[in-house]
């Protein structure tokens, strides 16, 4: 069984978009049900867009429910020596620095912030100041050195403006 690893705020966001899809399942089963009484249903077009959105909303929340069985919401170590979840880093392409994040689990892309599930937030892993990582984007390798890792509380001061 995997596990999910979040930080307090990833969580608090997973839990807010959970939510959300649950509220716009409910919606779409409400819609099917009032677009099928009294006629009949098969030949009714909006039955069928009915039937569609629940199946894809249906889909979306079964796999954030499995995720939310599988959490563990992970209070980041204070530490900065190596890249962990919890850790901001800054990386220097050598013409500008990029400061990301590094969350656990994240159910939607976010400015700055990056899971430890995705390709960025693997290879930045166990990093320390001055390795060099390459990370593909858009087709293209990018290289970047490591220039610093901040602690958690100085990481997250970051992303919550």
């Amino acid at each position: 069984m995997e596990k999910y690893y979040f930080t307090e705020k990833g969580y608090e966001e997973f839990l807010s978009n959970f939510n959300n899809i649950k509220k716009e399942l409910d919606e779409a089963t409400a819609n099917k049900a009032a677009c099928g009484a009294g006629s009949d249903t098969w030949h009714d077009e909006g039955f069928k867009i009915g039937i569609g959105e629940e199946m894809m909303w249906s889909k979306s929340f079964g796999k954030l429910q499995e995720i939310k069985r599988n959490s563990l919401v992970v209070a980041p170590v204070e530490q900065n020596e190596k890249v962990l979840l919890g850790n901001g880093v800054i990386l220097d392409d050598g013409s500008k620095e990029i400061f990301l994040f590094v969350d656990g689990y994240l159910s939607k892309i976010t400015k700055n912030r990056v899971s430890l599930y995705s390709p960025i937030g693997a290879v930045l892993l166990s990093k320390t100041v001055g390795q060099s990582v390459s990370i593909e984007v858009a087709g293209d390798t990018k290289r970047f050195v490591l220039k610093k890792i901040l602690l958690p509380s100085e990481a997250l001061k970051k992303i919550i403006k």
